[in-house]
């Protein structure tokens, strides 16, 4: 077991060295050996693999996994994070929550600039109640607002007291007749 820990980096110092060695014979024969070129190519791929080889010895992942809650896909959406809805037809968006973890969830749309607040409302479940780890969520538009470019941007938490944003969308309103 101590040999398995200690023959690797020995391995991989040692190819470091070779191919330190080949790269002066390639660069005093200005690159016109195909000897030493095939050499340096040959000693580092198999360098490249042992330092993959070491690098991916972790299970699964080596970092920490990002946290797979509140995860918000709004229908209209699903291959960009542009909504376009026309105001006429109706005032409400709809989508899913994944992995909910919380009750409250908020909403706020502001100008493209994000400096002025249009709109500010809560996320409301479709079945009336966030009891499910999944749930079909609705958000209510305000019928009066412009046909304008707009910023959509959701939170965790009330309206009143939004604590971080989860996701965020733009949200392009026309006005077809």
């Amino acid at each position: 077991m101590v040999k398995k820990n200690y023959v690797l980096p020995i391995l991989i110092i040692g190819l470091s060295i070779v191919f330190a060695l080949i790269s002066i014979g390639v660069y005093f024969t200005r690159g016109k050996s195909k000897f030493w070129i095939s050499k340096k190519m040959l000693i580092g791929s198999f360098l490249l693999s042992l330092t993959a080889i070491t690098n991916h010895s972790c299970t699964g992942t080596c970092y920490e996994d990002e946290d797979p809650s509140n995860i918000i896909n709004l229908y209209g959406a699903e291959y960009s994070n542009r909504i376009v809805i026309d105001i006429n037809q109706t005032t409400t968006i709809t989508g899913c929550l994944y992995h909910r973890n919380d009750t409250d969830y908020s909403f706020m749309i502001t100008d493209t600039l994000n400096i002025d607040t249009i709109q500010v409302g809560d996320v409301k479940p479709f079945d009336g109640e966030f009891n499910e780890y999944s749930e079909e969520i609705i958000i209510e538009l305000d019928s009066t607002l412009p046909t304008n470019k707009y910023y959509l941007q959701l939170y965790k938490g009330k309206a009143t007291n939004p604590d971080y944003s989860i996701a965020s969308f733009i949200l392009d309103l026309k006005n077809e007749d």
